[in-house]
């Protein structure tokens, strides 16, 4: 079980349980003082014939929407129709085969786009995006207990360690169990919104770090506002890479060609100003669009 999150579940063989007979069902409050709240759950097009398991409780009245229940509650069945529909086949039938397609115009903008989108980072990660933040300290203090563990850091899982101002942290490829880049991968980061940046810097750590993300001693950059339009970029590929972003407008995405073992900080200036990286993300597993031929993209 997540420990961002918890499921209690109870079984049980008491008459006085409350319920719904005929449907599948979801008890979603059932709390003293408020009206009880439960979600009938049945496919598309499908009449079910239903009854209320009142578990020896009285109601008033009982209603969906605009319709009324109340025959429910008088101890009567009542027939319920679920919108939509309703299924000829089987809802994991095979839908049909892939076939080959002309690629089209603005493929690698969609390909970038998807990229983007995504992430590299660890389940527990995105478990944590997802429950979102948490009023209750027990489970703040659950999640910084995982997450503040040695063995998780050091696994460098999450790509918030090349914004934390910690260069004893990083997201690390090599420390990852079978997980391989796709065609070497590519280092992507977004801003989180286009912003005027005039230089930005990665650390790798060491020269092992980042010796697939050098070529001929350069490291070669691409930077984009909105997918299309790409300009290329190349510094040198010292212990500190520093990548001159002047002239280059208002930038919110960065790729490279290839990726490093490990990251251990990046970070941009507008001239002698540090930028707040907050928004920023970044991933490394996905390869560059160029890495991969026509004949593997399909409908």
């Amino acid at each position: 079980m997540s420990v961002f999150r918890t499921c209690l579940l109870k079984a049980s063989i008491k008459k006085d349980e409350l319920g719904i007979k005929g449907c599948d069902y979801e008890v979603v409050r059932d709390v003293p003082g408020k009206p009880v709240q439960i979600k009938l759950l049945g496919m598309p097009g499908v009449t079910k014939s239903i009854e209320l398991v009142s578990g020896n409780r009285k109601f008033k009245s009982a209603g969906a929407y605009s319709l009324s229940l109340d025959d429910l509650v008088k101890g009567k069945s009542m027939e319920v129709s679920f919108p939509g529909k309703q299924l000829t086949e089987k809802y994991h039938r095979k839908l049909g085969d892939l076939t080959q397609c002309k690629v089209p115009s603005d493929a690698e903008a969609l390909y970038e786009a998807t990229c983007f989108a995504a992430d590299n980072n660890a389940l527990e990660v995105r478990a944590l995006d997802r429950s979102g933040s948490t009023q209750i300290p027990q489970v703040q203090k659950a999640r910084n207990a995982f997450l503040e563990q040695p063995l998780f850091i050091n696994r460098g899982l999450w790509d918030r360690n090349m914004f934390d101002a910690d260069d004893k942290t990083s997201f690390y490829i090599a420390r990852r169990t079978n997980v391989q880049p796709l065609y070497g991968g590519s280092l992507r980061i977004d801003f989180g919104e286009t912003i005027n940046i005039d230089k930005l810097i990665v650390r790798c750590g060491s020269e092992h770090a980042r010796g697939a993300f050098k070529y001929d001693e350069t490291v070669v950059t691409y930077v984009s506002s909105n997918f299309k339009d790409w300009k290329e970029v190349k510094s040198m590929a010292n212990d500190e890479i520093v990548i001159d972003l002047c002239g280059k407008g208002k930038i919110r995405y960065v790729r490279f060609k290839g990726t490093p073992e490990m990251v251990q900080e990046i970070e941009g200036y507008l001239g002698n100003k540090k930028l707040d990286r907050s928004k920023w993300r970044g991933s490394h597993l996905f390869a560059m669009y160029s890495h991969y031929q026509e004949s593997r993209f399909y409908q």
